[in-house]
């Protein structure tokens, strides 16, 4: 199975090491980020399928050894024929950039009181999109106050007619601020 899932492109480990336990494995390659977790166990050799645990929904399922490779190949006669791991990889990559897509939207707020921002920063935190006047003496005394400094102005910023969020000059942009980590 190796052979067969790097020979067409894939990134393989195999984890031999029989001085760490199987869940203390399992836990190193979570910690590592690995997406895809392929179990062939002797519970997995006598049933001819292999256990796949994905990362991104903890789900476990059960898949033929042969079925895989027939779908990682493609059936002789069925050109159209796609890779369980495949799917499964591309899911899983829809699914983490929504995740992340839903979570920033709902943790980027838009604020048009130094009030409001300084609650924000001093509480529930996230990006804040805000008037900046662009001198940097604001910037210095923002950060100063909430720990927070501008991050970027998205290439496809609109102008619009605002004030600086600290000294009420100004300001055509909403910049994005936020505290390091």
């Amino acid at each position: 199975m190796e052979k067969t899932l790097k020979g067409v492109g894939f990134r393989v480990k195999v984890d031999r090491r029989e001085e760490k336990s199987v869940w203390w494995k399992f836990n190193e390659w979570e910690l590592k980020g690995v997406p895809i977790r392929i179990e062939v166990g002797g519970k997995e050799v006598e049933s001819g399928e292999m256990t796949i645990y994905r990362r991104d929904t903890s789900q476990k399922s059960k898949v033929p050894v042969k079925s895989v490779t027939q779908r990682i190949y493609g059936a002789s006669k069925n050109q159209n024929s796609i890779s369980e791991i495949k799917n499964i990889l591309e899911e899983i990559q829809k699914n983490l950039f929504e995740k992340h897509k839903k979570f920033t939207e709902e943790n980027t707020h838009n604020v048009d009181s130094y009030e409001e921002f300084k609650n924000i920063m001093g509480g529930k935190k996230g990006f804040i999109r805000a008037f900046w006047c662009g001198d940097k003496n604001c910037e210095t005394k923002i950060k100063e106050e909430t720990k927070a400094t501008t991050r970027v102005l998205p290439l496809d910023s609109k102008e619009e007619k605002g004030v600086c969020i600290y000294c009420k000059r100004s300001a055509t942009h909403r910049w994005y601020f936020a505290q390091a980590y």
